[in-house]
């Protein structure tokens, strides 16, 4: 698989209870082999969990074909629990339940994708 874009804006604003809407287009490179999902959270001095599904949402990757593309929206909500302040969203990929690396080319970067910043305000 690979995610070819995200709406992830820059210098998002929102407040709690907000809604943080997501749009990620995926493409599968081959037949996915095992059960992927997706985990997103907020980043800050503490880690404020946001959404966990599958990869794909409601069109899961253990039904896509080699090459397929296949456009997912997620809409999470700010938790009221998340004080003001600047956060990065987070993603994480795992495959039955462990964390996949992601790459640039052959440059591996970790399991763990910036989708950029988002401000909670007061």
């Amino acid at each position: 698989y690979t995610m070819v874009s995200s709406s992830a804006a820059s210098d998002v604003y929102k407040r709690q209870g907000d809604s943080l809407p997501l749009t990620l287009l995926w493409q599968a490179r081959e037949q996915p082999s095992g059960t992927l999902s997706l985990a997103l959270w907020l980043e800050g001095n503490k880690d404020y969990p946001l959404v966990e599904e599958s990869v794909g949402g409601r069109y899961p990757s253990e039904l896509w074909q080699a090459g397929q593309v296949v456009r997912q929206w997620l809409v999470s909500r700010i938790p009221e629990s998340v004080p003001p302040g600047s956060y990065q969203l987070k993603m994480r990929v795992m495959r039955n339940g462990q964390p996949l690396p992601w790459g640039c080319w052959q440059i591996p970067l970790g399991s763990d994708l910036d989708l950029g910043p988002v401000n909670v305000l007061q």
